[in-house]
């Protein structure tokens, strides 16, 4: 697990890395923001534990940080 800290509009954000995301529901997931708790987790393997591609994690890194910028 790899994670980094920043500055986002005056409020330090976390971004994590993981091998996947579930839903409370068991639902695997791509990323996921949390606005309340300034924290976004991006998954580095697909749904058959396979690692993602370098330009697709950084593209769901991305799309957090959109919802991020969004929520405030």
């Amino acid at each position: 697990m790899k994670s980094i800290t920043f500055n986002l509009f005056g409020t330090s954000w976390t971004m994590t890395f993981i091998s996947e995301i579930k839903t409370k529901d068991n639902y695997w997931k791509l990323g996921d923001t949390d606005s309340v708790h300034s924290t976004m987790t991006v998954s580095t393997k697909d749904t058959k534990n396979n690692p993602l591609n370098d330009d697709l994690i950084k593209n769901i890194a991305i799309h957090e940080l959109v919802h991020s910028i969004l929520s405030r």
